[in-house]
Formats: structure tokens, sequence, C-alpha cells
């Protein structure tokens, strides 16, 4: 598989820099995984012991004028998502403004209950900063996911690529001068 960096990255196979127009760009934003802390999961579950087949997560994202996407739902303690995402905006200073000042909000949900008595329930958040795209930094990072109901609680991990299909930098450079 190609490098992230790479002109045909990863990202790529769902649509190449030809799909936009000069003053567009796309977001490309892939979801590895995520790294759940058990203790915190099991509590949450209201099991004492580590039970792999319990533990069923999704996750959302919410980025700019979009509307919500979702990952499809895993299993597990650590589970392999690799789901991409792309968005695809006009360039202009509002947008360069807000990827300099904003992020990408995730919630993460987990399903708890069995059989008929199922209820899905937001877990955690994180938010993946948007920023280092201005500097065309796209290797892995990494995100503090914290407990819903803003106790500070250490939820987990979740990792993540983000690349721009075009760079940015002349976009920022012109903001600056401006």
């Amino acid at each position: 598989m190609a490098g992230i960096d790479d002109t045909m990255s990863e990202f790529s196979v769902m649509s190449d820099a030809s799909d936009m127009l000069p003053l567009e760009n796309i977001l490309d934003l892939k979801i590895d995984e995520i790294q759940f802390n058990t203790q915190q999961v099991n509590q949450m579950l209201g099991i004492d012991r580590n039970v792999e087949n319990q533990v069923q997560t999704f996750v959302t994202l919410e980025f700019f004028n979009h509307s919500i996407k979702h990952t499809d739902l895993t299993m597990g303690y650590n589970p392999k998502i690799a789901s991409v995402f792309s968005f695809k905006n006009p360039v202009d200073d509002f947008y360069v403004r807000y990827l300099q000042q904003s992020h990408i909000f995730v919630e993460v949900f987990i399903v708890k209950g069995s059989g008929n008595n199922k209820e899905t329930v937001k877990m955690g958040v994180a938010k993946l900063p948007l920023s280092p795209l201005l500097n065309d930094k796209t290797g892995l990072q990494v995100q503090k996911i914290e407990g819903a109901d803003d106790s500070n609680a250490f939820f987990g991990t979740i990792k993540f690529r983000s690349k721009m299909r075009r760079s940015l930098k002349h976009a920022k450079e012109k903001l600056e001068r401006a």
C-alpha cells in the first residue's frame, strides 16, 4: 500500500485531484484504530472481567458544513477501524481560518445490554486538530478520548491520519499577508 505522503495515497482510491475545481480541496481522514481503557469500558458496561465480544462501538465525525459521518460497528478493546472519509470544500479565507482554529469533533458510542434490551450510549469524545493540515503534516496522530459527561475520564486513544489532496501552504500564506 502506498504511504500517506505519496501523491496517490491510500486515500486517493476514492477519488483523485481531477475531481476538484481550482479553488477546492479535499480533506481525507482515515481513522486507523482505537485503544480503549479496559477498566473504564468494563465499568460503563457493568462487567467485572474483560470480554472482547461484549465491547461493540462505533464513531461519529462532525466536520465543517458536512453531514455527520460514522464508522461501522466494531468489536473489542482495540478495534481496527480503517475507515476513510473525504470532505470536499472550497478553499477561501474563511475555510483556512476554520482549519487554523477548529477540529473534527469525534463521538465514540458503545452498545450496552443484550438481546432486545440494547441501547447506544455516548461513551467519549475526542477533538482531532486541523491546524497540522496547513503545514502539510500528514503522519499518524493520536488523540485522547475523554468521557462524554465532561468528567475528564480517560476512555482511550484514537489513532488517525489526515491529509489535504493539495497543499494549503499557499492559501495560508495569502491569508497571513492580508
